[in-house]
């Protein structure tokens, strides 16, 4: 992760996407956002790309 970036390893590490809960000031955790009644977006919106 290290050498990638933490965005790059997101994209390609499935597992480790599913372990975001908030990224570039989003919450990308849809339980989380509704918890907090806060707006939820999706982190492949986040990342601009699909999450493997």
């Amino acid at each position: 992760m290290a050498n990638k970036g933490y965005e790059k390893a997101v994209i390609e590490n499935a597992a480790l996407a599913k372990g975001v809960n908030s990224i570039n000031g989003r919450i990308t955790y849809e339980a989380v956002a509704n918890a907090h009644n806060i707006l939820y977006t999706p982190l492949n919106d986040v990342l601009q790309t699909d999450v493997i």
